[in-house]
């Protein structure tokens, strides 16, 4: 397996992407469960008539054939950071994976598609040109070359600020009924404006964050359960085994990872 990953370089897409990567994996062939990020994904199958596509954001798991997976680049954006790049309300996206092409148009995905594919042997330039391709879409127009592609930015293309307030005090534990009013927004406001940069409500992305939190520390071997369903904030042992058998597909004691660093990636 061969992998490289890094944060975007550009300050303007730090707030909104997580990081850039590619690589190639060993594949046995069979399925993969995947766990939702809460994150939007710009996943680009490199291999001979691969796709581009955008996977939006959900709250359950997907089952995806590993050999889609052997050649692939992408970006991982932050928790509502992929409007501004994507160009589409992430609502407009809940539980659907979308062709890169329907949001850019067949040349533009084409030919990221096929420039990743030509740089397979040199991951250092393939994310530059991720990170040129995230750029060009802030822009407004499609990537100007791998070099001086940020130029002509709009001054700011931050997440909305009360969304980003909401999203650090969910991620922190705070309830819902406390996080719209510490926004100052109605709650019918903040549901609005969060269901377009997230795609999800806020009570569906704080229950989603608990549930990643749990999955990370079963990948990293924490062994006793009713201790980390109450780290997580759940009630008890029962109601986290029964929040993570919806969110995962099988109750956290089958939970099987491919690795820590692939917390949720597991063979179906």
């Amino acid at each position: 397996m061969s992998f490289a990953s890094r944060p975007p370089r550009d300050p303007r897409l730090a707030r909104l992407v997580g990081c850039l990567w590619c690589g190639r994996r060993k594949s046995g062939g069979g399925m993969e469960r995947v766990l939702p990020t809460g994150g939007l994904q710009l996943v680009i199958d490199l291999e001979a008539d691969g796709r581009a596509t955008v996977v939006g954001p959900s709250t359950r798991f997907a089952l995806v054939r590993s050999e889609e997976m052997r050649h692939t680049a992408g970006i991982a954006f932050l928790v509502g950071g992929g409007r501004p790049v994507l160009r589409v309300p992430a609502a407009e996206l809940r539980d659907a994976v979308v062709d890169l092409a329907a949001l850019t148009g067949p040349a533009a995905a084409e030919s990221l598609r096929a420039r990743l594919a030509q740089l397979a042997d040199d991951p250092d330039r393939a994310l530059d040109r991720l990170e040129a391709f995230a750029l060009g879409r802030l822009a407004g127009g499609p990537p100007r070359g791998e070099a001086g592609a940020g130029a002509g930015l709009a001054p700011d293309h931050g997440p909305d600020p009360a969304v980003a307030a909401a999203l650090r005090l969910l991620a922190a534990g705070t309830p819902v009924a406390e996080t719209v009013e510490a926004t100052g927004l109605a709650r019918a406001t903040l549901i609005r404006r969060f269901a377009s940069e997230v795609g999800l409500s806020p009570k569906q992305w704080a229950g989603l964050a608990r549930l990643k939190r749990a999955s990370q520390a079963l990948a990293e071997g924490r062994p006793r359960l009713a201790d980390l369903a109450l780290d997580c904030g759940f009630a008890d042992q029962a109601h986290f085994t029964r929040a993570f058998t919806a969110y995962a597909g099988v109750p956290p004691s089958a939970w099987r990872p491919v690795s820590a660093a692939e917390a949720n990636h597991a063979r179906a």
